[in-house]
């Protein structure tokens, strides 16, 4: 017998609202003359399932935090033992498409990986045997329900390695270099109409550049960079603040250089969470864009 076991990780739901349990299908790829998919050079713009014939196995009821097991015919490791066959694999799909649920199965790296499991006897021998075989590649190609970016807005996402550059000309609106800040808030409105956050919390961090090139490469490491101010974002805020009383203060002073602030995600998100800003852009100037709220003391 042959089974590959699943070990579930979570569903991230859209909607909060609607409880849907979503069933994963199981089926075989195959095909003649198909270029075959690798994990490190696939994706969604040179991967295609319609270029393959797609033959299902069967269905089972996806299970937070559970291990998933669906039996696989025993003649398809002779369908893959035969050399003028090629390998495609199995794909794992939602069996209701219109579901915009998003369920995490962990992968071959992971610590608790899926596996084949088969079952076995050899000739002149009735001791079963069983054998785990571990997937030597796989990969996620993802669509799913989506708002095109609003190129007018502020847009944060660490799958997409989105992130926000600001700047504001404090220096000329506070021209007294004795002046205290005694308080200086960074305030954005969330555009929940295009924000994705399948009802996760959202983790910033900001940055303030200190050069003009700072931050400029989308797919620079941040594991060993500090954050100057950190915000977390709940699905149902529609108001964050950055709290950046030192850096505001450095500015008015003269100590550094306003080359504007940098707003990123944490790497906590979830890679397919995007939160949506609204930016200075934006028509309606007072509820909507951008501000900074700075409250000064001057010693008399």
């Amino acid at each position: 017998s042959v089974k590959l076991n699943l070990h579930m990780f979570r569903q991230y739901e859209i909607d909060s609202t609607v409880n849907n349990i979503n069933s994963l299908s199981l089926s075989v790829l195959k095909g003649v003359g198909v270029e075959n998919w690798s994990e490190n050079d696939s994706d969604f713009t040179n991967f295609s399932i319609e270029n393959f014939t797609v033959e299902k196995i069967g269905d089972s009821t996806f299970c937070e935090k559970d291990t998933m097991s669906i039996k696989i015919p025993v003649d398809l490791l002779t369908y893959w033992a035969d050399t003028s066959n090629t390998n495609y694999g199995l794909v794992i799909q939602q069996v209701d498409t219109t579901q915009q649920n998003i369920q995490s199965i962990y992968s071959s790296e992971a610590a608790y990986p899926s596996w084949l499991e088969i079952k076995y006897e050899l000739k002149n021998d009735t001791t079963v045997y069983t054998k785990s075989i571990i997937a030597s590649e796989d990969l996620t190609i993802m669509e799913y329900f989506d708002n095109p970016i609003n190129e007018e807005n502020l847009v944060i996402s660490y799958g997409r390695a989105c992130r926000v550059f600001l700047k504001f000309s404090v220096e000329d609106s506070i021209k007294d270099k004795n002046i205290t800040i005694a308080k200086a808030s960074l305030k954005f409105h969330i555009d929940q109409a295009n924000t994705v956050m399948y009802n996760e919390s959202f983790y910033l961090y900001l940055n303030a550049l200190k050069d003009s090139s700072e931050y400029n490469d989308p797919f620079v490491d941040y594991s060993n960079v500090n954050f100057d101010a950190y915000c977390d974002v709940s699905a149902s805020d529609t108001l964050i603040t950055f709290e950046i009383n030192h850096e505001i203060q450095g500015i008015t002073s003269g100590y550094v250089g306003n080359y504007g602030f940098l707003i990123r995600s944490s790497s906590k998100n979830i890679d397919i969470a995007k939160l949506s800003l609204f930016s200075s852009s934006e028509m309606n100037a007072y509820s909507k864009r951008p501000y900074l709220e700075i409250l000064t003391m001057k010693e008399q």
